[in-house]
């Protein structure tokens, strides 16, 4: 009965309700995915920024002080993102630099420590969650397709 109606009011056969739920399914998984490598790759910085105190100018770490290499994902991933920008400062040191690079000393703004902890350190009880998420829905198309199909 509902697999008819749901055919029939948006036009739609039982295949094509089938794959529009299954892509549906997938964006949820990639969208749950990408926060989890968002946060725990671009992250990683600016968890290490928070665990050295890197709060003003005379804390200022660079990456390569980090701990990271030049080749590294997160280094190349920080290096990249808009909104990191929006967070860190370059310290005294580099007040003319426009551009993140190994030797660039960084600290997070005061007024963005909140957001920065909020948006980029990834918690244990998040990373269940995101994979909780991710097997939830996986779980809830199979049931789907097994009932309703």
């Amino acid at each position: 009965m509902v697999k008819l109606l749901a055919a029939t009011v948006l036009g739609l056969s039982q295949q094509d309700l089938k794959t529009l739920m299954w892509c549906v399914i997938a964006g949820i998984c990639i969208a749950l995915f990408v926060t989890f490598i968002n946060k725990a790759v671009t992250g990683s910085i600016v968890k290490a920024l928070f665990d050295n105190e890197a709060f003003d100018d005379y804390s200022a770490k660079s990456p390569k002080e980090l701990g990271y290499l030049e080749n590294s994902m997160a280094y190349i991933s920080f290096k990249k993102s808009e909104i990191i920008k929006k967070i860190i400062a370059f310290s005294y040191e580099n007040p003319d630099a426009t551009e993140i690079t190994l030797e660039t000393k960084l600290y997070i703004k005061p007024e963005a420590k909140k957001r920065a902890q909020e948006q980029f350190v990834l918690k244990k009880d998040e990373v269940i969650t995101i994979f909780v998420g991710i097997f939830a829905a996986l779980a809830i198309g199979f049931i789907v397709t097994l009932i309703a199909f």
